[in-house]
């Protein structure tokens, strides 16, 4: 889009005849704010019509400065008493910004004498900085197109590559677990039934560490963050001491000890505060703490003592039963980087933590299942309960939750206990990322049908070259907004040409006068 000057020239000089006023409705100056923010009112003029709307326009540059307040009124005028004066006006400036001078000339004319028609008087300079403004608008409305295209692109690609990384980093370790068992991941085996055994073994750990990708996990945070926001709102309200005493019993219920004095007092700053991220950390903890007793296979308060568990913790020096200093040794030490890494074969230590979670059958924890995945997985919003039994003395999901209350809206019993959480549910769930479904990556890492090492390099290579394709989709777009934006430099030179040709032959006419 470019504003010829030429096109700008041959509207100025359209035979604009004398006109007689006559009786109009007149918008006096004073009801006029005084700072120029656009024509008058036109912030609650809708572009198309003129019918009332509030505008979202906002412009960092200053294009209204050589508009007079009178200007203004007399463009508002224009607007007020003439139906339809503003889409003619949108029509000249459209045929300006398309370089028809032609066109652009009829239009004005015919706007012109519409204006004569309907007893006003003809401002040309004011007309004139109208197109430009309207020419202006355009051009911003364009760069900020492209503005969001290129934004668009560039969090595509860091999504691609992110994903692309995971596959990666899964890759080397299949190559670890593999060389642990006496295998090499670049180099299978030619031998049938050790070859049998290679890809059962790859077969096996791609199914047990099967995780969910980073975008969507960040997806699941923006759509469940309302709903964790009002119960930990829900809990600051409840007695600090209900709170604790629900923790404690969930412990109890499974493992025969209580929270240790350490984490009670985490989780009492924690709702103190009333700060959401300082409560999912104390609740945190309460989940690292289960899974440390689950691992060391701690039943009636005693190391070892599950039925089918083993205790291959390292405890710390004079800790003969489960407390925070030997939980903190169990987190931080490397002799316990083993331990952390998986759970008992034997099923106890999986057992014992499945009860105290209340998980159900859709979680699978097995013998390769590490620490850090079943804190993962019982802070997830999907197995979350036992998080909300304690904070709320509601033992439902975070999911369940959300489910509720978007499906049955303000009858939902949360809404009615919560006023305001079904808009704020809404409005979140709205914002939910649909970016990676666009771009085609999976939920997990890997992707649910990779179960060999050809997959799995396919995918790799899948996913590299969608990066790639990305990248230059990006750079494509950047192209374009660089030209947008070389355009609408060009649009506020012409403006200011205009304007400063305008006052030129503004003072040229008071000097005849003088």
């Amino acid at each position: 889009m470019r504003i010829e000057g030429q096109n700008l020239q041959a509207i100025q000089q359209v035979n604009v005849a004398k006109v007689e006023k006559k009786e109009v409705k007149q918008l006096s100056t004073s009801m006029i704010e005084k700072k120029a923010t656009g024509f008058a009112a036109a912030d609650k003029l809708d572009k198309s019509s003129g019918a009332a709307v509030s505008s979202t326009v906002t412009n960092n540059v200053n294009i209204e400065s050589n508009v007079s307040v009178e200007q203004n009124v007399y463009i508002t005028n224009v607007f007020v008493n003439i139906p339809g004066s503003h889409s003619m006006l949108r029509d000249v400036s459209g045929a300006v910004t398309a370089g028809n001078a032609q066109v652009a000339c009829g239009k004005f004319e015919s706007f012109v004498k519409d204006i004569h028609d309907n007893g006003m008087p003809v401002d040309v300079n004011a007309l004139v900085q109208q197109v430009l403004r309207e020419s202006y608008l355009d051009t911003t409305e364009d760069l900020k197109f492209y503005a969001d295209k290129v934004k668009y692109f560039n969090e595509a690609k860091k999504m691609t590559r992110q994903y692309v990384q995971d596959l990666r980093d899964f890759k080397t370790g299949l190559s670890t677990f593999m060389k642990d068992n006496d295998f090499c991941l670049s180099d299978p085996p030619s031998d049938k039934a050790q070859l049998a055994k290679f890809n059962e073994l790859v077969e096996t750990y791609c199914a047990q560490h099967i995780g969910t990708a980073k975008h969507a996990t960040g997806n699941i945070n923006v759509q469940y963050a309302a709903v964790t926001s009002m119960v930990n709102d829900i809990a600051k309200h409840q007695a600090i001491g209900d709170v604790l005493n629900r923790g404690d019993k969930m412990i109890k219920d499974t493992f025969g000890c209580g929270l240790p004095q350490e984490i009670k007092d985490h989780i009492k700053t924690a709702l103190t505060s009333g700060n959401d991220e300082v409560i999912n950390a104390a609740m945190k903890e309460v989940a690292q703490y289960v899974s440390y007793l689950g691992d060391a296979a701690v039943k009636d308060g005693k190391f070892g003592k599950a039925s089918n568990g083993i205790d291959d913790v390292s405890h710390k020096k004079g800790c003969s039963s489960p407390c925070y200093e030997d939980f903190q040794y169990y987190m931080t030490s490397d002799s316990n980087k083993s331990a952390r890494s998986n759970l008992s074969c034997t099923g106890g230590d999986q057992a014992q933590i499945m009860k105290a979670f209340g998980f159900d059958s859709s979680v699978n924890l097995t013998t390769y299942t590490s620490f850090d995945k079943v804190v993962e997985t019982a802070m997830s919003p999907l197995h979350d309960a036992w998080k909300n039994e304690v904070l709320i003395g509601q033992e439902k999901t975070t999911d369940a939750i959300y489910q509720d209350i978007m499906k049955n809206g303000n009858s939902s019993e949360w809404a009615k206990a919560y006023p305001g959480i079904v808009q704020k549910v809404v409005e979140n769930s709205t914002q939910n990322n649909q970016m990676a479904d666009d771009i085609g990556l999976p939920s997990t890492i890997p992707p649910t049908d990779v179960t060999t090492v050809e997959e799995l390099d396919n995918a790799i290579t899948k996913f590299e070259e969608k990066l790639s394709t990305i990248g230059d989709d990006a750079q494509l777009a950047n192209t374009d907004l660089q030209n947008i934006l070389q355009k609408q430099q060009q649009t506020l030179q012409m403006m200011s040409n205009i304007s400063k040709m305008l006052s030129d032959t503004a003072l040229a006419v008071i000097r005849k006068i003088g």
